[in-house]
């Protein structure tokens, strides 16, 4: 597989609206993001010579330009569009994609909406959700260094808002999310011991734990307005989990299918886990204690 389909396959897993517009017919792949900016000629480039890459973003439109720009030091322009400061060379497609991801969430301006004001609540609280725009560079993150994160300030601002939670471990929070049938919508907080909910009230509880988990597949709208995750039991049951109007889910869905069921297949018949093993399997364990942390980790 060339260096440019490598490329070319992780950018569609990210971006459902992608369209090649050239690949491997010379130094230069061009795709098209829509989802960034809709005008045709418009595209991200990788310059692939010498089976290294460098990066940047094909318009001509000096407004966008100016204004991505103006709104991230990360960025700079050129002759024919934006590219990252100082033009970096990239070793490989893995370095690539994730500076890809990261230059076209500095081109949107989700740097600065990552940070929260969390002197009020209810700015703490929405904090506490992942920006939306943020959510393709942790799924890639995952996929391509197995990266497990534990976002321990979730809990901790869970507790200052009257929360009653154990432990500091989140590997992921989200809110709005149908359980199976209910009509009420509830928050989804996961943990290393699976899956928790307040259901509306104060106090977080386990409904479904990782170690009954024989299988998790996942449903996504084709206008990518609906997520539903199905999580199914040795003995036939399983769990619905349903999200509209965010492909937040996914993250769920990524960190299972990468990391957690290997974690599960190795210890699975073990009374605890071996996280030093976890370690030595290739996973890379992070504290974070912000979003904007995570996302200052890749830039």
């Amino acid at each position: 597989m060339s260096l440019q389909t490598q490329i070319a396959d992780r950018i569609i897993d990210v971006f459902s609206d992608a369209t090649i517009k050239k690949i491997d017919k010379d130094n230069y792949l061009d795709i098209h993001l829509p989802s960034v900016n809709e005008q045709k000629g418009t595209h991200i480039f990788f310059n692939t010579s010498k089976n290294k890459v460098k990066i940047g973003f094909y318009c001509r439109d000096n407004d966008f330009v100016e204004k991505a720009v103006n709104s991230s030091d990360e960025l700079e322009t050129y002759s024919q569009g934006i590219r990252l400061a100082s033009n970096p060379t990239f070793e490989d497609a893995d370095s690539a994609i994730t500076a890809a991801l990261a230059m076209i969430n500095a081109i949107q301006g989700n740097e600065s909406s990552i940070i929260q004001d969390s002197n009020k609540e209810s700015d703490a609280m929405q904090s506490l959700t992942i920006n939306e725009e943020f959510i393709g560079i942790l799924n890639e993150l995952i996929k391509s260094y197995k990266l497990l994160p534990n976002f321990s300030f979730v809990p901790e601002v869970l507790r200052e808002n009257g929360c009653i939670i154990d432990g500091n471990a989140c590997w992921f929070y989200t809110e709005e999310v149908q359980w199976a049938e209910n009509a009420e919508l509830w928050d989804l907080l996961v943990t290393h011991d699976g899956f928790y909910s307040s259901m509306g009230q104060k106090e977080f509880k386990l409904l479904f734990n990782w170690d009954s988990l024989v299988d998790l597949k996942i449903k996504v709208a084709e206008d990518h307005s609906k997520v539903t995750l199905g999580l199914f039991q040795e003995n036939g049951q399983f769990l619905s989990l349903t999200q509209e109007e965010s492909l937040s889910l996914l993250v769920i869905y990524y960190m299972y299918q990468h990391i957690v069921k290997l974690i599960i297949d190795e210890f699975r018949d073990e009374p605890i886990i071996n996280w030093s093993a976890v370690d030595e399997m290739g996973v890379l364990r992070r504290n974070f204690n912000s979003y904007q942390e995570l996302y200052a980790s890749v830039e």
